[in-house]
């Protein structure tokens, strides 16, 4: 377990993953989270051409997930990505870089990820 240094309005885990830090912090609208690669975390990760690709136009990904505890809906780009899988329940999957909108299922609140925070 790591523990977060807060500091005004984020909070700080070092070295969740070798090499890499994360950082949630508050803004006007909500709440952002950061993932921070140190340069030994990315000396440790592959070169994009041994793996056949381009240095130029190779992005690195990092897949995150939420979890709920009542059942919610997902959507984006004005369909549902809601999934419903029988070992894990409700799942949402979603690649691209538009918002996402999020709403309970006994319509007693929704919130969105605007797309700035989906995709940056």
């Amino acid at each position: 377990m790591v523990n977060g240094i807060a500091e005004n309005n984020r909070v700080l885990y070092q070295n969740v993953f070798t090499g890499m830090n994360l950082e949630y912090s508050t803004t006007y609208s909500g709440m952002k989270e950061n993932f921070i690669l140190s340069q030994a975390g990315r000396d440790g990760l592959p070169a994009p051409v041994q793996l056949g690709m381009s240095e130029e136009t190779t992005l690195l990904a990092i897949e995150n997930s939420i979890r709920f505890n009542e059942n919610v809906e997902a959507f984006a780009e004005g369909h549902s990505i809601t999934e419903n899988d029988p070992e894990k329940g409700r799942k949402f999957e979603y690649h691209g870089n538009r918002g996402v909108l999020f709403r309970s299922l006994n319509g007693k609140g929704r919130f969105a990820l605007p797309a700035g925070f989906t995709g940056d």
